[in-house]
């Protein structure tokens, strides 16, 4: 992303920190899933889809059925 922003790519800089930030979030939810703490599973799955609907489709589907199933 640094890269990208230097070479004044600034879409591509952006694409790149989404998708990082969106993977963040996901491993996150992972992580909390793993204790059983459903309430910031939930959370940090939703925070997933919205940064990565776009650039993870497949991903972002299985995610939205499995925070269903939480519920």
């Amino acid at each position: 992303a640094v890269a990208y922003k230097r070479s004044s790519q600034l879409e591509r800089a952006k694409t790149v920190l989404k998708t990082a930030h969106a993977g963040t979030h996901f491993n996150l939810a992972v992580a909390y899933e793993e204790k059983g703490n459903i309430k910031p599973v939930i959370h940090f799955y939703q925070n997933f889809n919205e940064l990565a609907f776009a650039s993870r489709p497949t991903l972002y589907v299985q995610v939205k059925k499995h925070i269903k199933a939480l519920r």
